[in-house]
């Protein structure tokens, strides 16, 4: 079954200006389905009337197939009334139930619970009644033998989607990434814990605290009489659409029915099993009080020995209340073997608990040689990533152009000079992914459709823009998945039409100063989507030649590569050799500035895909 493209939205302030979003988005990326997590409840009072009319008259297009969830509050009297009769609202518009499942005819199984918690006390909403829930968690639940049967009961069916209005209180819980929400008291909900639990599924989405927030993938165990095997939950909150913050409000994956994904990069294990269950209780009062459940801090009193490899205090395991240090930690007494779901994250075993594990004394040890020598580098983590627009320190003055899943910003230190390029401003840009992610290859497949083709979206536009300046484009990319291999991004220059002949020549001459052999890639536009098919997912250098060629270096473990390769080539080519440095053609903020005006107004406007 080939995957189903999927965008899910936050709520919205007009209906007017969301069908015309989606009708973009969807001649852009023909999407497969829509879903929607709040249609009304931020609607504009004074416009609402009229546009609930309007809406069930049938006088919006709505190009794409839209399920919708009830969201915060009650649904509108005139869109209730076609709701309970089981009609479509409009053409291409459904509701989902508000709490419960439904199975599309494409295999895809969606669970939802719309409402506000039933302990909050705001007036607003419509709280989750204890029938919905009680409803909802029956379904959920795995079946069971009959009494006095032997045979087995047949496995549950996996949940791709949950769709809630909340967040599940515990699902900040292991995450390094602290979740804000505009109302904490309004956002979390601790009866959410056991849906989540129970549904397994592979993407959750909510929309209650206001803010985009993207969870690390957690970790679903294997549990005898539900799952044989692991699988993992992207969990992600959504903005609302247009809120002053800028924060995202819609998200777009692939995804195959009943298809488990690979491995992500990063994960945590569940907050919501027993195994972690009362550790984590347990630590919600030493996280950030007032803005509610965040990600995890070490407690006071817990030493660097007591925290385990994933950051996570190991007496959680045990499931012993937070309070208890030393004689109530009865392992570092060695009281006794551990439990049955105890892992060892040394060797990864069971029966013995990490202080004693027999290889920790040679892991202890090369962890300290590996310190002595510096060893390899941490990966950085997107808090502290240069390319990361959420990181403060992002060079915002040099971006030109902001899309869905990328963005195109101009270096620090262009390779082309402002005084000699045929493109105002320059024309070197960086295409850089808005989410974090080592390389454009190392994207998991779900997730990695709607980003490769924005990135073509935005190649294309550029070569256009070049070439009404009579220049052509080379586009080349390092891709290094460890040590600090930091953000996958795409350098792209412009080189007067006169050179383009000697591209190719210039990078096979330099390579073979250096040993670095080349293939010649036979289709490149899915060069990036055929990691898992052809094996190589790690590292290469890649360069995109202004005939159409591509050529692909691969990088191989132990043997040195230079990361300025491309930009030294580039600068060769323009004959140009003062330019190899980035550092020696860095220009004033306010000098790159204008440049990066130049560049967005006077040549990339009339070719930009976000306009």
């Amino acid at each position: 079954m080939a995957p189903l493209k999927v965008l899910v939205t936050g709520p919205v302030h007009s209906l007017d200006a969301y069908f015309a979003k989606l009708t973009s988005l969807q001649a852009k990326h023909a999407f497969d389905l829509v879903l929607s997590l709040d249609l009304f409840a931020q609607l504009d009072q004074e416009s609402c009337d009229d546009q609930l009319e309007r809406l069930v008259r049938g006088e919006y297009t709505v190009p794409v197939q839209v399920y919708a969830a009830h969201g915060k509050g009650p649904l509108p009297p005139q869109v209730k009334q076609r709701v309970d009769k089981g009609d479509e609202v409009c053409a291409n518009l459904n509701f989902l139930p508000k709490a419960g499942l439904l199975t599309l005819a494409s295999g895809l199984r969606i669970a939802t619970l719309s409402g506000t918690s039933p302990s909050s006390e705001s007036d607003s909403g419509a709280p989750v009644t204890p029938a919905e829930l009680s409803s909802l968690i029956a379904s959920l639940t795995p079946p069971t033998s009959a009494p006095g049967s032997s045979l087995r009961p047949p496995p549950s069916k996996p949940i791709d989607l949950l769709l809630t209005h909340l967040c599940p209180s515990s699902l900040p819980l292991l995450s390094s990434k602290p979740l804000t929400p505009s109302d904490p008291l309004t956002s979390f909900a601790p009866e959410l814990d056991e849906v989540a639990k129970l549904a397994r599924a592979r993407y959750h989405f909510f929309d209650a605290p206001g803010v985009f927030w993207e969870r690390e993938a957690l970790e679903w165990p294997i549990e005898e009489g539900v799952s044989t095997e692991k699988s993992y939950c992207r969990a992600l909150g959504l903005g609302a659409m247009g809120n002053k913050a800028k924060e995202r409000w819609f998200y777009a994956f692939s995804i195959t029915p009943s298809v488990s994904p690979s491995a992500p990069p990063t994960s945590t294990p569940s907050p919501f099993h027993s195994s972690l269950r009362s550790g984590t209780l347990s630590l919600a009062s030493s996280l950030s009080g007032a803005m509610g459940p965040r990600g995890l801090k070490r407690p006071a009193g817990v030493t660097e020995e007591d925290v385990n490899e994933m950051g996570v205090p190991n007496w959680i395991f045990e499931g012993v209340d937070g309070g208890g240090g030393g004689e109530e930690r009865g392992r570092k007494k060695g009281k006794g073997p551990p439990p049955d779901h105890y892992t060892c994250h040394i060797c990864n075993q069971k029966g013995h608990w990490i202080q004693d594990c027999p290889e920790k004394e040679a892991r202890d040890a090369e962890r300290a040689d590996s310190r002595a020598h510096k060893g390899p580098a941490k990966p950085i983590s997107p808090d502290e990533c240069w390319f990361c627009l959420s990181n403060p320190k992002v060079t915002k003055h040099l971006i030109a152009s902001i899309g869905n899943e990328v963005y195109l910003t101009l270096p620090k230190g262009q390779v082309t000079s402002t005084d000699s390029s045929p493109v105002p401003g320059g024309g070197h840009v960086l295409l850089i992914p808005i989410s974090h992610y080592p390389t454009l290859r190392s994207i998991p497949s779900d997730l990695a459709p709607p980003i490769l083709e924005e990135i073509e979206l935005y190649k294309q536009a550029l070569k256009k823009c070049y070439k009404s300046f009579g220049a052509e484009m080379v586009a080349f990319e390092v891709a290094r998945s460890s040590g600090k291999g930091g953000h996958a991004h795409v350098q792209i220059c412009p080189i007067p039409s006169s050179l383009a002949s000697e591209a190719e020549s210039t990078f096979l001459t330099q390579g073979a100063k250096f040993n670095y052999d080349f293939d010649e890639i036979a289709e490149p536009s899915s060069f990036h989507a055929r990691a898992e098919q052809d094996g190589k997912v790690a590292e290469y250098f890649k360069v995109d030649l202004p005939d159409g060629k591509s050529l692909v270096h691969w990088l191989k473990p132990g043997t040195p590569f230079s990361l300025q390769f491309g930009r030294e080539t580039l600068a060769l080519l323009l004959h140009a050799p003062d330019r190899a440095d980035w550092k020696r053609c860095a220009k004033p903020d306010d000098e790159e500035k204008k440049d990066a005006q130049r560049f967005k107004n006077s040549a990339f406007k009339a070719f930009d895909p976000t306009i």
